[in-house]
């Protein structure tokens, strides 16, 4: 009986010899499990080595030759009782290539090698760990060691949205969706939904006592601190702006502002105080259209007033946008206290000197 008489089953093997077997015996069987369970191939050939080793097995290549002929491409073929032994693989098979150190799926159609730089199998569902770099763990079934990571929105040419979104969801609003940021396994930074459903900042420095950075709770419309908010360089930022200023600031106590003497230069007497006041001229307004009425200055005419007096540049005004000359214009109301301060002291000289003169 020559090759062409038999046609294998899907998934049974038979002897690439000279003759056909018509039954399986218990002895093949026990050969066919010990071939294929936990089954690796020396690689890929199309043609059977010259002195084969008992056990041996390969994957046939492009058009088998030899004894292989009879094998498509594909096949398993393992070296069993001095003969051939071929195998069809059925979908979801898998083997080790040991001259690619890789593990191997067939697909219906070709071994797909899970290995770096290889095509790997279009799904993989329902797995119970997965370890990259390193080794998953039942508390920790996803596991990942490695130095960068990259998502990138699939674009609308391709089928996607051009958009990414990454989901964390909990089941219930007392739990937590988070991402944990530590130095050393030790906590440092936390950002998330941590206990209820407002959006929390959280920072420590020892990894045990936490400090709520910042709450921003959509229920309340507030954003809450528990930090001190200090600019990263002194006098160099601004809290709220010209166009989106602060419409009510609480305070505890008299807001303090810094007036050591050790931090100013050229100090002197306020020389120009009577002819800035003089050229002062308060306004009522109401702001922005609000219904109260206002009272107080028009930047525009503190400026005038400022160059009227000599003074060409001071903190008492300013242009919102340094850069910008039609920025809108501000002023700082509580430099003008000086200014009253030093005119009323010298009222106050003057009438006393009138009255020392009066009453000698």
């Amino acid at each position: 009986m020559s090759f062409s008489d038999f046609t294998p089953r899907l998934g049974l093997p038979y002897l690439l010899s000279n003759q056909a077997q018509k039954h399986v015996t218990v002895n093949e069987s026990l050969q066919t499990l010990d071939s294929l369970c936990m089954a690796s191939v020396l690689g890929k050939a199309s043609a059977p080595p010259a002195e084969p080793i008992e056990g041996d097995a390969w994957l046939l290549a492009t058009a088998p030759q030899g004894i292989w002929n009879i094998g498509q491409e594909h096949d398993l073929v393992v070296y069993v009782d001095q003969a051939w032994r071929q195998f069809t693989p059925r979908i979801g098979w898998r083997i080790w290539d040991v001259s690619t150190s890789a593990l191997c799926v067939y697909n219906g159609e070709s071994w797909i090698a899970l290995a770096p730089g290889d095509t790997p199998p279009s799904q993989l569902q329902n797995l119970g760990k997965l370890g990259l770099g390193t080794t998953a763990t039942d508390a920790n079934p996803l596991a990942v060691e490695l130095n960068a990571a990259l998502f990138n929105a699939k674009p609308s040419d391709a089928g996607g949205s051009g958009d990414l979104r990454v989901i964390y969801n909990k089941v219930e609003a007392s739990g937590t969706a988070s991402f944990l940021f530590q130095t050393g396994w030790s906590g440092r930074g936390e950002v998330g939904l941590t206990g209820d459903d407002r959006l929390t900042l959280k920072v420590s420095a020892d990894g045990s006592n936490w400090r709520e950075g910042w709450v921003l709770d959509a229920a309340t419309s507030t954003a809450e601190t528990a930090l001190s908010v200090v600019p990263q360089s002194a006098n160099a930022q601004d809290l709220g702006s010209s166009a989106k200023p602060f419409r009510t600031a609480y305070f505890s106590s008299d807001p303090m502002i810094s007036s050591d003497a050790r931090s100013k230069s050229d100090i002197g007497p306020l020389s120009e105080a009577e002819s800035i006041l003089a050229a002062l001229r308060p306004v009522q307004f109401r702001q922005d259209g609000a219904d109260e009425l206002r009272f107080g200055f028009l930047a525009q005419e503190v400026r005038a007033a400022l160059l009227e007096a000599g003074v060409t540049t001071a903190a008492l005004w300013r242009l919102s946008d340094p850069d910008d000359a039609e920025s809108p214009q501000m002023i700082a109301p509580t430099q003008l206290i000086a200014v009253l301060v030093s005119v009323v002291s010298g009222l106050l000289r003057r009438v006393g000197a009138l009255e020392a003169v009066q009453e000698g």
